[in-house]
């Protein structure tokens, strides 16, 4: 839907500003759109994060398991073109069609390889039904997907004993905690707006640091703010929410780079 909004030039005719929007597949970003403005950091970025990681922990023998759409495609490039300088093999390649939830053949396909570690660069349906049908196999090597897979998704088709060690690259702060000024300014907020939720996820953060930026550029607009003046004040817009800096003074549409990596531990978490 996003890259028929680019393509169709409907942004362009409204000329309202965008703020906040996912996915961060990177055909989207670059270059984007002017009235786009993207407050998390984008897929290169999270890949970047996991195969830095891998390399450190000496885990350098890397399958890959990719949607076989434009998301997955540009995925892969990446990954193949940061390999050689995080110092990772990419030892398998295996392209999945949208929307497959049987697994049970890339499972089996995977333990062919002799990989260290499975990268899924996969829609979160898909990456969970992945995570189910490779333990199922009593495969244990270390999987690691992107942001779009919550939690929530892994644990309605995967156990907690069988999730846990799974890592997730992230594009906040663990929304869990309360050890930087955005965490805290959140939980605030969540308490006044929403004191039902008991479980706060990232797509929570997410949404508030989408919030936060809009409010900001409503400010900076002026008493008589319009979408021109607060397209102007965005990309004016360099400002620290406690530890998380959203910055698109550059003149990217990307305010962020932010990127993490949670690991779900045995209470599901």
């Amino acid at each position: 839907l996003q890259r028929r909004l680019l393509n169709d030039g409907v942004l362009d005719q409204l000329k309202i500003p965008v703020i906040g929007i996912q996915p961060g597949s990177e055909d989207l970003r670059s270059p984007g759109n002017p009235w786009l403005f993207h407050t998390g950091s984008g897929d290169n970025t999270q890949l970047q994060r996991v195969m830095s990681h891998l390399s450190t922990i000496g885990l350098t023998k890397l399958a890959v398991v990719y949607q076989n759409t434009p998301f997955g495609k540009s995925g892969i490039a990446y990954v193949d073109k940061f390999a050689g300088a995080s110092k990772v093999e990419i030892v398998g390649r295996l392209a999945i069609p949208m929307g497959q939830e049987d697994m049970k053949g890339p499972a089996r396909d995977l333990l062919d390889h002799g990989a260290q570690a499975y990268l899924m660069i996969l829609a979160p349906n898909s990456a969970s039904s992945l995570i189910r049908d490779v333990r199922a196999l009593g495969d244990h090597t270390p999987m690691y997907g992107m942001s779009y897979l919550s939690v929530g998704e892994v644990l309605t088709k995967t156990s907690r004993s069988q999730a846990a060690g799974i890592g997730l690259a992230q594009v906040t702060p663990n929304p869990s905690t309360l050890t930087s000024g955005l965490t805290r300014d959140f939980h605030k907020a969540m308490r006044l707006s929403s004191p039902e939720t008991i479980n706060y996820t990232q797509a929570h953060l997410f949404g508030y640091i989408a919030a936060r930026t809009t409010v900001e550029a409503l400010r900076r607009a002026g008493p008589a703010p319009n979408p021109a003046r607060v397209a102007a004040a965005l990309r004016q817009l360099k400002v620290d929410f406690g530890g998380y800096l959203v910055d698109f003074s550059s003149g990217k549409n990307s305010g962020s780079n932010f990127s993490d990596i949670a690991v779900i531990d045995s209470s599901g978490n």
